[in-house]
């Protein structure tokens, strides 16, 4: 398990700059704890996020989360900030939250009070916001705080950023509502035991992340394949996303035979050469293995000729806890 974000050696330079990254948390977190600032929606807030850099999963939460929501007659949205994009509505996680949650208000700007607003303003049937990536977003008031804890790559026990994955110092998990563990292969006593003593409590659920299905595009149109279609197929892996390590070894245990990992940076944008790179197999005619979120970038481009696409879709399984999330 990686330490951090950087290669080893320049994670020991970058040690200082995480002392300083943490004196300026501690600094703007004081702040924001005095209240100074919060504002609050007319509608109840639920806000998914996590203490760490990278992906930890919150993508298929907060869709599930939204469904869940949506079939108790709520009415939810989803309000994030934007990133991928200049124009934030247009952003690669709000491109991907319109195909995977159909309906539901995806709201995206920086200012997520004055979008909300404004989205209620001009008619949106909102009774509820789910918040992606908010629990660093204290400037907005919130009705209860969900973190998720990556168990592949928890982080808790490591450095702030740039030397380690840390946002924020791991004693900030003291703020949330409840703690829920994604891309577990069951429950883990040592971490439950890890979070237990940052938390407060023992994590409410236990989750993974599984594939359900395989949507594959070629140029006879996009179709649905079930995940067992992969199984001894050869392919080209594409991956922009924060953990892609879990892409990785989500495509091994499905068998898949990868003759190339093509790794970007997180909402690697796949503009110009590199998008065309990103889609060539390597070996002719063949199979591009995505994500949902980098393939709303490269399905604007031409595929080369005989090449398919293949994007799987996630869906959250619960381990432990269910009843209770």
């Amino acid at each position: 398990m990686s330490g951090g974000p950087l290669p080893p050696g320049l994670a020991t330079l970058s040690i200082p700059l995480s002392w300083i990254y943490g004196a300026a948390v501690r600094v703007a977190s004081s702040r924001r704890g005095g209240g100074t600032g919060v504002r609050r929606l007319p509608v109840p807030v639920i806000s998914v996020g996590n203490v760490t850099a990278g992906g930890t999963g919150k993508s298929p939460f907060v869709a599930w989360a939204t469904r869940q929501l949506a079939a108790a007659g709520m009415r939810p949205a989803i309000a994030l900030r934007g990133y991928g994009s200049r124009d934030p509505a247009r952003g690669d996680e709000a491109l991907e939250y319109r195909e995977t949650s159909p309906g539901v208000p995806v709201l995206a700007g920086a200012d997520r009070h004055a979008t909300v607003l404004a989205a209620i303003a001009r008619g949106a049937d909102v009774g509820c916001v789910v918040l992606d990536d908010g629990f660093q977003h204290r400037r907005l008031a919130r009705d209860l705080d969900v973190v998720l804890i990556d168990a592949t790559r928890p982080g808790l026990d490591g450095r702030l950023l740039p030397a380690g994955w840390l946002r924020e110092p791991a004693e900030a998990l003291r703020r949330a509502d409840l703690v829920v563990v994604t891309r577990a292969k069951g429950v883990d006593a040592g971490l439950a035991a890890t979070i237990r003593r940052f938390h407060g409590r023992d994590p409410l659920a236990w989750t993974d992340h599984r594939w359900s299905s395989v949507e594959v595009v070629s140029a006879a149109g996009p179709r649905s394949e079930p995940v067992e279609w992969l199984r001894g197929r050869r392919a080209a892996l594409v991956a922009g996303i924060g953990n892609p390590a879990a892409l990785v070894a989500a495509a091994r245990e499905a068998g898949v035979l990868l003759d190339r990992e093509t790794i970007g940076r997180d909402h690697a944008p796949w503009a110009g050469p590199a998008g065309d790179a990103a889609l060539a197999t390597g070996r002719g005619p063949g199979l591009v293995l995505t994500t949902g979120k980098d393939w709303v970038k490269l399905r604007s481009r031409a595929l080369p000729p005989g090449v398919e696409i293949a994007i799987p879709r996630l869906e959250i399984a619960f381990l432990a806890g269910e009843a209770e999330a």
